[in-house]
């Protein structure tokens, strides 16, 4: 049996790899959300800027579904700047 990987699907603020985190769980798809922030304070050491300090990531069998979902996300709230969440 072939071992799966994972594979980042979104790299961006703490906050926003949270929503993203919930969406894909909202939808059936299991991530997993490495706070590269909290890691360089737990650390002892402060080097990654805020709004690239968390990815996300989903199983190479869950990528594709999981980028089309996170590209929904930040690409429907465009115009208003806010992520457009499920059921709006």
């Amino acid at each position: 049996m072939k071992e799966k990987g994972y594979i980042a699907v979104f790299k961006g603020s703490a906050v926003e790899a949270d929503q993203v985190h919930d969406y894909l769980s909202e939808n059936a798809i299991g991530s997993l959300v490495r706070n590269h922030l909290q890691e360089n304070f737990l650390a002892g050491w402060m080097s990654v800027e805020a709004d690239h300090s968390a990815e996300v990531f989903v199983s190479e069998d869950d990528f594709l579904k999981a980028e089309a979902l996170v590209k929904n996300i930040f690409h429907a709230g465009a115009a208003t700047d806010e992520p457009a969440l499920e059921g709006e």
